[in-house]
């Protein structure tokens, strides 16, 4: 997930191909990824305009489009880990998304690794 409430975000459904899969003649490898859904928060006809959700809001529609699916894990970016004068967009999502499943161990989200950072050469 790619949080964002002023501007849009965005949540992607991902699967692993199992074995090497044919479609309108494209080979899909053994192992590729394959986004099958997207939610995407952004104002209607708005390009760049978020709708402007709580997290808890999103959180429940995440829930609600993953009802009887088994989800393994999540990935989201690390804004939604920050802590800035209240709660992490995480727990504000995970609570959400526990009260309307009811399930407290289907909801795992992991911080998605950020890339270093270059600091400049004083020296150069």
């Amino acid at each position: 997930m790619d949080w964002g409430s002023a501007v849009p975000f965005s949540v992607g459904w991902w699967a692993v191909v199992q074995d090497d899969f044919t479609t309108d003649g494209v080979v899909l490898p053994r192992g590729c990824l394959v986004r099958y859904r997207e939610y995407y928060g952004m104002k209607p006809g708005q390009p760049g305009v978020g709708v402007k959700l709580s997290a808890e809001q999103v959180g429940m529609s995440i829930a609600a489009r993953e009802k009887d699916e088994k989800i393994s894990y999540g990935v989201l970016d690390p804004s939604a880990f920050a802590e800035d004068g209240g709660p992490q967009i995480t727990s504000e999502a995970h609570t959400a998304r526990y009260y309307s499943s009811g399930c407290s161990s289907c909801f795992m989200w992991s911080e998605a690794p950020r890339p270093p950072r270059k600091r400049p050469n004083p020296s150069s």
